[in-house]
């Protein structure tokens, strides 16, 4: 299949339009204390945990994904004689991104940029793999050393549930939105080289499946191997399939670990790619690069208009401005100018993305484009050619083209400057 998913990050601004990127967030906020029947309170407040562009991505023109692992105090006061105790400890976060389609599991790469800003004195998590049930297959992590270590967890307890903690409502749980240890086994490698402060580096994971729960790792960090772990069974592994990427700068703990320093972690760049097929099946490497390019004008042909408005109410929401939408009568299509493709030298692939719903009648969509002067339906590896299903609720809809449609080999970067994308729809509106 190839080139499976990419995201930048540069068009996700703020917690509403987060959708864009399909990020989960529900745990992207501090844990709520117990209150009830005493008066608890947090005096040294972790809020915010996460911060969306216009957060500093890789490259000066982009945004990135920032999380937090920070401190807190947590206050109880006894409503029966009005004693107070502090409680200390640590407040992580993470972040759940689906990708384009779920996969059975097969051999991939997952790569993307990372920056840590500050050396910690604990272990903690940077990002994982994992299926529908959000169940991991693995975990890379850095240590208190700053070096990448990784987990493969072979026990069944080893889900979603078990591992992604939130922890107690107590004051007195020394940490909040962690990664529990008591499930993912011991660490299976560690790299050599120290994890930088304040520097952007790509880190890619390749996963090799030999067999049915047998898999090889190997772990790159700025294009040299920093793990290498050969074939292994992972029997009791809980994950059946790929469908979300689970980022966390959580603390590795059972719970009781005591208040560690602080610090914030970026993301920028992602992609995920399978190894099959002869295209897009190995490591991109560490010049690798996700750039959002945002309609700009309209293209060759339209039969819809664009208002401004603060409502929902069109099929097609520009992501560029955040308040402006496309709306038309079945049936719909057009498409757009894009921005330049800038300093970017060659392309691995396409996404094409929105959030769409129908308004007043079912129907489908369809991604399409105008590219080498031919007009022609965004095909690729989530639809395949077939139509988008619309409902009445706005959720991401997506197209990943591993190459030009129109030439049948990778895209260029001059097809890129001359690309128009929009949609067609059958929805009565």
């Amino acid at each position: 299949m190839s080139l499976i998913h990419i995201e930048g990050f540069d068009a996700v601004t703020g917690t509403t339009i987060a959708g864009y990127a399909g990020l989960d967030m529900a745990f992207q906020a501090k844990k709520a204390l117990a209150n009830s029947p005493h008066s608890d309170t947090y005096t040294v407040d972790p809020d915010p945990l996460t911060e969306f562009a216009p957060a500093s991505g890789r490259y000066d023109s982009g945004g990135a994904l920032k999380l937090y692992f920070k401190q807190h105090t947590a206050r109880r006061v006894n409503t029966e004689d009005g004693v107070a105790t502090s409680y200390t400890g640590n407040t992580g976060t993470w972040t759940r991104m689906p990708i384009s389609r779920q996969f059975d599991i097969e051999s991939f790469i997952l790569g993307f940029s990372y920056k840590k800003t500050v050396d910690g004195n604990s272990s903690n998590g940077i990002i994982s793999v994992v299926d529908s049930s959000g169940d991991p297959l693995f975990i890379l992590g850095v240590n208190s050393s700053k070096k990448l270590i990784l987990y493969v967890p072979n026990h069944s307890s080893a889900t979603y549930a078990n591992v992604f903690e939130d922890g107690t409502t107590a004051p007195s749980g020394k940490q909040k939105n962690y990664l529990r240890t008591t499930y993912i086994g011991s660490i299976v490698g560690t790299g050599s080289t120290d994890v930088k402060t304040n520097d952007w580096q790509t880190i890619e994971i390749k996963c090799t499946v030999n067999s049915s729960k047998n898999y090889t790792f190997e772990v790159k960090m700025d294009d040299t191997v920093e793990i290498s772990v050969g074939g292994a069974s992972y029997s009791s592994n809980a994950c059946d399939n790929i469908r979300e990427i689970i980022m966390s700068p959580g603390i590795f703990s059972a719970g009781s670990d005591t208040q560690k320093t602080a610090f914030g972690t970026f993301y920028d760049d992602i992609y995920l790619l399978t190894t099959s097929g002869g295209f897009n099946n190995d490591y991109i490497g560490s010049t690798s690069r996700v750039q959002y390019l945002p309609v700009n004008a309209t293209g060759n042909f339209q039969n819809f208009g664009i208002g401004a408005g603060s409502s929902v109410t069109g099929i097609l929401r520009k992501i560029d401005n955040g308040t402006t939408f496309v709306s038309g009568i079945r049936p719909v299509s057009g498409v757009f100018d894009m921005t330049s493709i800038g300093t970017m030298t060659s392309v691995n692939g396409v996404r094409h993305f929105t959030q769409a719903r129908w308004q007043t009648a079912s129907g489908n969509m369809d991604f399409v484009q105008v590219t080498n002067g031919s007009g022609l339906e965004a095909t690729g590896i989530v639809h395949a050619g077939s139509g988008i299903n619309l409902d009445s609720t706005y959720t991401i809809r997506q197209e990943i083209q591993n190459y030009n449609p129109a030439t049948n080999v990778a895209w260029t970067t001059s097809d890129i400057n001359s690309l128009q994308v929009g949609v067609r729809s059958n929805a009565a509106s």
